[in-house]
């Protein structure tokens, strides 16, 4: 969610410098007007982070953070498919989230999330994974141009254990608002296969079937010992 929010406001910074006439705030057409420095200084300002592939991520507190509520909506230029994955294991209700699209006017990336709560306590929120229960976690993003059938490359985040890995690039929709152009190939790696089990099931059930996961293969997974391995292109369970 913090991400979320974050994006929102730099939509309002980019909005604000282009009534103002500032050099750095572009229209969605016209973000490679921004230069490098530029734009790694304005997200910067805004608290993204860069890893040392140059990729831009949102560096998370240990405290645990609750999932509250998505906020997707085109009107303040965060534009996100998402799908959750409910299950039950060890005691707890989990969620494992998947979010990918544009954040802001600048931005394209994706995001996972790991969350859990005591099993049955519904009323609760789901709050993000402890430390020792944290999943291995890596995705590939790339983006896919409908009108040339091309599809590109953006780039790598992990692998790592974490409760929330998140990879963000300067970027713009090549259609307005279509989603499905960007696309996740992600790994999962549980401790064991009996999570991964109880995982996949809901996993089938959200639409994804068996095949061999590549960018050009939405919507398939495959498993291999503990880890699930999948490609993400259309499928949106909205917020």
């Amino acid at each position: 969610m913090l991400q979320r929010i974050i994006a929102f406001f730099i939509s309002v910074f980019l909005a604000i410098g282009s009534f103002l006439g500032l050099p750095c705030a572009k229209r969605e057409t016209d973000t490679s007007g921004l230069t490098d420095e530029e734009m790694e200084q304005a997200l910067k300002l805004l608290s993204y982070k860069l890893d040392a592939n140059g990729i831009f991520y949102i560096e998370h507190p240990r405290w645990a953070e609750c999932h509250i509520y998505d906020l997707s909506n085109p009107e303040i230029q965060l534009v996100y498919g998402t799908v959750h994955v409910e299950f039950g294991y060890g005691g707890k209700d989990w969620l494992v989230q998947m979010w990918k699209g544009r954040y802001g006017l600048v931005l394209l990336g994706g995001e996972i999330g790991v969350y859990n709560r005591p099993a049955g306590q519904t009323a609760e929120p789901y709050c993000s994974a402890l430390e020792e229960e944290e999943l291995l976690l890596a995705m590939d993003i790339y983006q896919h141009n409908f009108k040339t059938g091309e599809t590109e490359y953006l780039f790598t985040r992990g692998p790592q254990p974490d409760w929330w890995l998140t990879g963000f690039v300067p970027g713009s929709f090549y259609e307005w608002n279509k989603k499905s152009e960007i696309i996740m190939v992600a790994d999962i790696q549980f401790p064991n296969e009996e999570m991964l089990r109880t995982f996949e099931t809901s996993f089938v059930a959200a639409g994804f079937t068996q095949g061999s996961p590549q960018h050009d293969t939405p919507e398939t997974y495959t498993v291999s010992g503990s880890n699930l391995k999948f490609c993400w292109q259309y499928i949106d369970q909205g917020a």
